[in-house]
């Protein structure tokens, strides 16, 4: 695993439109990789432009079989979503975030250390009181794989929302 560097960020709210899905971590780039295509396709088709990177963000993590993640891109002036697509916000907040650099395999790991940093160094993260279910805990893609094909060049950055203001 790269060496990952954690810092807290305050942020401000912004907005998205996503879809949300339900399944296992196995899935994650299957399902989830071809809806930030069609949001991309969603926003076009509406003249509304992306205002920053494709994330996924993480609602629920009950086990490696039960995720609850949303596919999103950070859009202002949406309209009402529809049938598939919501309009929605990330909170703004006191953020702990760390920049993965490498293959997606290793953001499970990235985020474990983040998490390990935190209670280390006394940052609450906002979560239920079970650690399941996340305020805001997202992975933003900095560098698109179809532009970039080498793994070891891909930037992710995960941050998660402390209980901190």
């Amino acid at each position: 695993m790269n060496k990952i560097e954690p810092k807290l960020e305050l942020r401000n709210e912004r907005s998205y439109v996503g879809i949300r899905r339900q399944l296992s971590r196995s899935q994650l780039g299957e399902v989830l990789g071809p809806l930030l295509g069609e949001l991309f396709g969603w926003l076009d088709e509406r003249g509304i432009p992306p205002e920053g990177p494709p994330f996924f963000r993480y609602r629920v993590v009950d086990s490696e079989d039960a995720l609850d993640v949303e596919a999103g891109i950070p859009a202002t002036g949406a309209p009402e979503g529809d049938d598939r697509v919501f309009v929605d916000s990330v909170p703004g907040g006191l953020y702990l975030v760390g920049l993965h650099t490498g293959p997606f395999e290793g953001l499970l790991a990235a985020t474990a250390f983040l998490k390990s940093w935190a209670e280390g160094n006394g940052v609450v993260l906002e979560t239920s009181g079970d650690g399941k279910i996340w305020a805001s805990r997202i992975e933003t893609y900095l560098v698109d794989p179809e532009r970039e094909p080498d793994p070891q060049k891909w930037l992710t950055e995960i941050s998660i929302l402390t209980e901190s203001a």
